[in-house]
């Protein structure tokens, strides 16, 4: 009796694969999407394929390459990493002439003269502030002029 039990039970494990297989239906609706189900489609006038379940071999899991997006090409709303540099390269320039100037300047004249930033007036450069202004070039000079 254990065996028939043990028997019977083998085979109902056996068949239950074949009981899932479904017929699947495939069709297109008017608005051109496709769709699968295991119900028929609403309408009899529309074209149906019907797929068994059983036979359909499954996509593996990451069987397909994922694509590499191209590289975006340089424009004036998107420069090239060359474009950059090279105007940074300019700018420093700039940046490094114009303070070799000033400092040159602040080192050769004692009596200098600015104009006020609020009221626009001329005054006279005290001693302190052109020591200020001394120091502030050489830091652009190191900065802006590499080892020079």
């Amino acid at each position: 009796m254990l065996k028939n039990s043990l028997l019977l039970l083998m085979l109902t494990a056996m068949s239950l694969p074949l009981v899932n297989a479904a017929t699947i239906y495939k069709w297109v609706d008017k608005n051109g999407v496709t769709h699968f189900s295991q119900d028929p489609p609403p309408t009899e006038n529309q074209t149906t394929e019907q797929l068994d379940s059983a036979k359909l071999e499954p996509q593996k899991l990451g069987s397909v390459a994922p694509s590499v997006p191209e590289a975006p090409q340089p424009t004036a709303a998107n420069p090239s990493v060359e474009d950059i540099s090279a105007r940074n390269a300019e700018q420093a320039k700039s940046i490094c002439e114009q303070a070799k100037f000033q400092l040159d300047v602040l080192n050769t004249h004692r009596r200098l003269q600015r104009q006020d930033e609020t009221t626009g007036e001329i005054i006279e450069m005290s001693e302190e502030e052109r020591q200020q202004q001394i120091a502030t070039q050489q830091q652009r000079i190191k900065l802006f002029c590499g080892k020079a």
